[in-house]
């Protein structure tokens, strides 16, 4: 039996179906240089955009503006 996303149904029983067993990925990470200090750079970027950000909610959750708003949403 065919359905129009083209999957196809089997009447096959599931223990019939052979299983493949899972084979973790072996990555090269620290086999190039450049892929290392890539990743070290884009984790420290991720990392102090994530400071600023935490910064900034801090500074603004203070302020007397974001106060009314939390209260009227919680209205």
């Amino acid at each position: 039996m065919s359905r129009r996303d083209g999957y196809q149904r089997n009447s096959k029983v599931a223990s019939e179906v052979p299983t493949t067993e899972h084979v973790p990925r072996v990555l090269p990470k620290n086999q190039d240089p450049s892929l290392v200090n890539r990743n070290k750079r884009m984790l420290g970027q991720l990392l102090g955009t994530l400071e600023k950000f935490r910064k900034e909610d801090k500074q603004l959750s203070g302020t007397e503006a974001f106060m009314r708003r939390s209260n009227s949403l919680q209205r």
